[in-house]
């Protein structure tokens, strides 16, 4: 998970969800540089959030599919990631 909380933020989150890694990018500048910052009204310059975004990488680190949401409020439903998941050809 990207975030744009500064890193003793993103520390806590990843000591509260041992699973989930967590990459401080409180600048921004990864969001922007990749498209991923959302552009609506509801996330001010002052304050970039990224837009919900899903990236799928097989084995050896191929991206082999890119799901991003229109707006902050969106996420992707677990049965169409799902479906994505089962539908790539990854072998």
């Amino acid at each position: 998970m990207v975030s744009t909380d500064g890193a003793e933020d993103a520390r806590r989150t990843a000591l509260a969800f041992p699973r989930l890694d967590v990459v401080s990018d409180a600048d921004a500048s990864l969001g922007r540089a990749l498209g991923l910052i959302d552009p609506s009204p509801l996330s001010p310059v002052e304050h970039a959030v990224y837009a919900p975004t899903q990236v799928i990488l097989d084995g050896e680190g191929r991206v082999r599919g890119i799901w991003r949401a229109d707006d902050v409020g969106r996420r992707r439903p677990v049965d169409e990631a799902l479906t994505a998941l089962d539908g790539l050809k990854i072998g």
